[in-house]
């Protein structure tokens, strides 16, 4: 990319990942998965349940495949808080770590290795071993792929599944064809700010929905000079945004317009990653608008929904250190509620694969694929504009 960062990850390194993923590791002996345990139905009363009074589900061990911000900060984070909290199908102990460079820091709960060789080589059984793939997007499909192969049965994706249709579409026929649930990442449609935004619009609280405004925003400067893992402000925030418009106003009918504008920082000008702004028409007649700056001043995550009777707000949280969310409906009604959604998100997937309930909100493979082909859309027809004031402001 002209003008890419100095110092940073060169492009095409999530290559090595793939790379990492063919080669057998000669770092470190994996700990022996432990044997399966049986866990308790959750209690009722917020005690630990006890497993010899219900019967007990089945718990799974982790892997974590690529240990970024993703992985390291977010989904290992999840996981030892749901671990600790006596999740029913989380099972607590070595969390696999595979990453082709060694975190500076390991967590002490953590085994790391290079590449997934010796886990998968090894006649190890994984069928209670949960997998999160949170490598690069473009390593998506050679991680899943390998570990279709290797017999894997219970794959956590982040977002997108992948840049391309046509490879998302290949992962998703992959998995079904061997009987493996494939859940891809969808933090809003299970957070409780967008339960409590639904509750309010199926009670009537804006009539008949006809617009939805989504801004995404935060400074992103650090982290887009320190890595090459995404090559455009179209796979950071706007996937998460385009499954939660899917997931209030239904499919999507077209694309009105969409623009990208560089990140200027440091002297450098790096195309297409100052940000995203995107307008869809749904199929309900509903049209969503779509914005994520990431060279906005302040972090925002904000949703609007404007009917024929009125408009309500919501905000969601910024941050693990203030994880609660705001719903303002008409009249300045205001609810404030604690809001994990990551969190929320992969506690019903584990209960999902132990058989507790259905998928968690918006992971319908369905769904992604038509997210990744609508995200390509956007790729190809977005016009470059200078800076995020040239967008369509929200409302």
């Amino acid at each position: 990319m002209p003008g890419r960062r100095s110092g940073a990850v060169p492009p095409g390194r999530e290559e090595e990942v793939d790379d990492a993923l063919r080669r057998p590791n000669a770092e470190l002996p994996l700990p022996p998965l432990p044997p399966d345990v049986t866990a308790a139905a959750p209690s009722t009363n917020g005690t630990a349940p006890d497993a010899r009074a219900t019967g007990g589900t089945r718990r799974f061990s982790t892997a974590i495949v690529g240990f970024g911000h993703a992985g390291a900060r977010l989904h290992h984070r999840c996981i030892a808080e749901l671990g600790t909290a006596g999740h029913p199908s989380v099972r607590r102990g070595t969390v696999l770590v595979v990453d082709p460079e060694k975190p500076p820091t390991l967590p002490a709960d953590a085994a790391w290795s290079p590449s997934l060789g010796r886990l998968l080589e090894n006649g190890r059984s994984l069928q209670d071993v949960v997998f999160h793939v949170t490598t690069p997007v473009r390593s998506h499909a050679a991680a899943v792929a390998r570990l279709l192969r290797a017999g894997a049965a219970r794959i956590i994706v982040e977002k997108p599944l992948a840049v391309r249709t046509r490879d998302a579409e290949a992962m998703v026929s992959a998995a079904r064809s061997r009987g493996a649930e494939l859940l891809p990442v969808a933090v809003w449609p299970s957070s409780r700010v967008t339960q409590m935004v639904l509750e309010r619009v199926e009670a009537g609280a804006v009539g008949e929905v006809e617009r939805i405004w989504l801004e995404q925003s935060k400074p992103r400067f650090q982290r887009t000079l320190e890595s090459s893992g995404h090559r455009s402000a179209i796979e950071i925030e706007l996937p998460h945004q385009l499954v939660l418009a899917m997931h209030l106003a239904g499919r999507i009918r077209t694309l009105r317009g969409a623009s990208v504008w560089p990140m200027a920082v440091d002297g450098l000008e790096l195309p297409m990653m100052g940000g995203v702004a995107a307008t869809f028409e749904h199929e309900s007649g509903v049209v969503s608008s779509l914005v994520s700056d990431l060279t906005s001043p302040v972090r925002r995550r904000r949703l609007t929904v404007a009917g024929s009777r009125g408009r309500l707000s919501a905000d969601y949280p910024l941050g693990a250190d203030e994880p609660f969310g705001r719903v303002t409906a008409p009249a300045n009604r205001i609810a404030i509620e604690r809001d994990q959604p990551l969190t929320a998100f992969v506690d019903r997937a584990y209960r999902f694969f132990a058989g507790l309930e259905g998928r968690p909100p918006g992971t319908s493979l369905d769904v992604h694929l038509e997210a990744v082909s609508w995200l390509e859309r956007v790729t190809a027809e977005a016009r470059e504009i200078g800076s995020a004031e040239e967008s369509e402001p929200l409302r």
